[in-house]
C-alpha cells in the first residue's frame, strides 16, 4: 500500500469525521445561543406587558387616590364651616352640612367610585 492510498482509505475519513464533529458542535452551540436570545427576548416582552398594566393600574390608584383626599379636604372644609355655623341647632340645620349630605349623595353614583370599587 503506499501512502497516497493510506491516506485517502484511512486519513480522508478521519479528518472528515474530524471537521463534521467540530461543525456539529459549532452548529449545536449556535443553535443553543439563538434558542438563548429568544427567551429572554421572550421574557423581556412579558415584563414589559406586566409593567404597562402596572402603570395603568398604578394611574387609576392615583387618580382614586386624588379624588379621596380632595373629597376629605371638603369634608374637612365644611367641618370647620360648619363648627362656627350659628344655625347648627336650628330649624334644618347648617346649610353647610345639608349641602355635605347632598355631595354624599351625587359621590354615590360617581364614576372614580365605580371604578374603584371595580379595581378593588
Amino acid at each position: 500500500m503506499e501512502l497516497t492510498e493510506l491516506l485517502s482509505t484511512v486519513g480522508v475519513p478521519i479528518v472528515t469525521a474530524v471537521g463534521g464533529w467540530f461543525a456539529s458542535v459549532w452548529r449545536t452551540k449556535q443553535k443553543k445561543e439563538k434558542d438563548v436570545l429568544e427567551n429572554v427576548t421572550q421574557i423581556l416582552e412579558m415584563q414589559k406587558a406586566y409593567i404597562a398594566d402596572q402603570d395603568a393600574e398604578n394611574r387609576k390608584t392615583r387618580e382614586y387616590n386624588r379624588h379621596l383626599e380632595e373629597k376629605l379636604d371638603n369634608k374637612q372644609e365644611s367641618i370647620r364651616k360648619a363648627n362656627q355655623c350659628k344655625y347648627t341647632n336650628e330649624g334644618e340645620g347648617c346649610p353647610v352640612l345639608r349641602h355635605e349630605d347632598a355631595m354624599d349623595e351625587k359621590c354615590r353614583n360617581c364614576e372614580l367610585k365605580q371604578n374603584a370599587e371595580g379595581v378593588s
